[in-house]
């Protein structure tokens, strides 16, 4: 999982990267029993967050206020 998370925002140079305080909290919940049938069967995105506020739900977008 690493060469496709981790690896790339390091190699971009991504601040406020990581699992950490301080850090952005952006981040999707995919539809898939494992990482790798995520990849294999490109799983949708049942929630995506940025900034720890919900954006995007079953792919239609979220009205923030």
């Amino acid at each position: 999982m690493d060469m496709i998370t981790y690896h790339p925002a390091v190699t971009a140079m991504a601040e406020h990267y990581g699992l950490q305080e301080g850090c952005y909290a952006d981040f999707s919940v995919i539809n898939a029993p494992t990482p790798e049938e995520a990849i294999l069967r490109k799983a949708s995105r049942d929630l995506v967050f940025r900034r720890g506020k919900l954006v995007s739900e079953k792919g239609a977008l979220v009205r923030t206020k």
